[in-house]
């Protein structure tokens, strides 16, 4: 499974009234995946499916993105890896 960033759907923009900037891949990105990831924990779906795994090379885009290398420290690499292998 990979879940792919996006922007909140327009209904549910309003909590970003006056900070449209943050809609998009500054903060809305992690915030709209975030929540879905959540909520596909705990409507059950690995306890009814155990064998779904998540994608592990997504990790590795990090590797390779073009984040700068202070975020990429941050998120990427090693981290992003023992994120993405903790869930499936």
């Amino acid at each position: 499974m990979y879940l792919h960033p996006r922007e909140a759907l327009p209904a549910q923009q309003a909590i970003y009234e006056g900070y449209e900037s943050l809609v998009g891949s500054a903060w809305g990105f992690a915030h709209e995946t975030a929540t879905h990831a959540v909520r596909l924990m705990l409507s059950g779906l690995f306890d009814r499916h155990p064998g779904v795994q998540t994608m592990e090379e997504a990790a590795a885009w990090f590797d390779s993105s073009l984040l700068s290398p202070n975020d990429a420290q941050k998120i990427g690499g090693d981290n992003a890896r023992r994120l993405f292998s903790g869930i499936g």
